[in-house]
């Protein structure tokens, strides 16, 4: 059971989620749809609210970083809906549901996956206050994401063999631990 101020945390992140991805087009909804399918997918929001809580132990307001965590776990999502599909993981299940690409098709899970990682630099872009904070977090981010796409490439490159502790290590230092690094 995850403490009250989690949830909390954790509803401020989708709440946010809400206002920054992009709304839904009533003519061609398919690719909103498919990012908001596999963003709103159940999920703890470890990230975003690693990030709100270090911002907050540290002084400052939730309302400034909120875009900073969201435009977090939009790469997060991004990476999930990329490693579910077939060329990666092929996984037909993620947080409980029907993954991306099972759901609207792997070409529109491409795109939501490019949307999210679009959206989220366009999130910092828009959303934060002053020009040097907006470099940073585009900064940190961005090397976060270059991360994690070389994870995600070893991952792929060492499948099919046991990988050495070293590799495995790797991997879960690229693919997992650059972003909970970024949010603090």
């Amino acid at each position: 059971m995850k403490p009250v101020f989690l949830e909390e945390m954790a509803q401020q992140v989708e709440e946010g989620l809400r206002l920054f991805l992009p709304p839904v087009d009533s003519l061609r909804p398919w690719l909103e749809e498919s990012m908001r399918y596999s963003t709103f997918a159940p999920g703890k929001r470890i990230r975003p609210v690693l990030l709100l809580e270090v911002n907050r132990v540290l002084g400052g307001g939730v309302e400034r970083a909120l875009p900073a965590a969201c435009a977090l776990e939009m790469v997060h999502t991004f990476s999930l809906v990329h490693d579910d599909l077939p060329g990666m993981d092929d996984d037909d299940l993620r947080r409980g549901q029907a993954t991306c690409h099972k759901v609207y098709g792997e070409g529109m899970a491409i795109l939501a996956g490019d949307g999210l990682l679009a959206g989220a630099f366009l999130t910092l872009i828009g959303h934060l206050e002053g020009t040097d904070q907006v470099i940073r977090c585009q900064q940190e981010l961005g090397e976060a994401t270059m991360r994690l796409i070389r994870g995600q490439a070893a991952d792929i490159r060492w499948s099919g063999s046991p990988p050495s502790s070293e590799k495995l290590e790797a991997i879960h230092r690229d693919k997992t631990a650059c972003l909970l690094r970024c949010a603090c």
